[in-house]
């Protein structure tokens, strides 16, 4: 979200977006977030955790090289949702290996310095991106460069967890499947359906902010940069929030 905020402009141009459509491929890439919430789980179950983090990040990196060599929205908009699904099912998947990993306060406390690496990530795209775009680099060029970069990481992952997987715990027991009766279960619990609420909210204001703020803070200013310093700042506050 943070790197299509910096490239919307760029996208307006190049795909004559008007009016609401601008806002497809970031309402797509936070529409493939929430159904990765939901179905996560029960993926992991079927293909364990780490296979489920590794590919998420290898289709990150091919949903990127698709994004650069889109010639319509619509194609834009289908990778921006594969996109948001993938990085749902990485972030949902890591919250957990953690969780296995580490028990009590232990565990909250790095699951928030995961999640300060996140906002780290979310501060660097605003800033480096106008930076290489006012160099003389195409967008589609800086989309080619982060699927590269992407997918180096994507084999790093897969090599590690294949040397070192079978020693998380957990690892090697059996798969808990998700059953209908656990599902009802868990819908009857009025806390659970709330939890699934603010989700869905989460999105929406994550879509507000990365996109019509950046948006409308670089049409006021006259400069794609200002609109990204918004999403940028935001993150400054969410690693600070996770570090404390």
């Amino acid at each position: 979200n943070n790197a299509q905020g910096v490239r919307l402009t760029d996208f307006i141009s190049a795909f004559g977006l008007t009016s609401t459509s601008q806002g497809l491929p970031s309402a797509a890439a936070n529409a493939g977030i929430l159904l990765a919430m939901l179905l996560a789980v029960p993926m992991a179950s079927r293909v364990g955790k780490l296979r489920l983090y590794a590919g998420g990040m290898g289709l990150i990196g091919l949903m990127l090289f698709l994004s650069g060599a889109s010639s319509s929205a619509a194609m834009l908009t289908c990778a921006y949702l594969v996109m948001g699904f993938a990085f749902g099912c990485i972030d949902t998947t890591a919250s957990s290996i953690v969780a296995d990993l580490h028990q009590g306060r232990q565990a909250t406390r790095l699951m928030g310095v995961l999640h300060a690496v996140y906002g780290t990530g979310g501060i660097l795209a605003p800033v480096l991106m106008p930076a290489a775009l006012s160099a003389g680099a195409s967008w589609r060029v800086v989309l080619y460069v982060l699927s590269a970069v992407v997918l180096a990481a994507f084999l790093i992952c897969a090599f590690v967890f294949a040397r070192e997987g079978v020693k998380l715990p957990g690892s090697t027991a059996p798969r808990e499947r998700i059953t209908k009766q656990g599902l009802d279960a868990f819908v009857r619990q009025k806390g659970n359906l709330m939890v699934v609420l603010c989700a869905v909210l989460y999105c929406a204001h994550l879509a507000c902010l990365y996109l019509w703020v950046n948006r409308i803070l670089g049409v006021v200013f006259g400069n794609p940069g200002c609109g990204a310093a918004a999403p940028s700042l935001f993150r400054v506050g969410k690693v600070i929030s996770r570090l404390l």
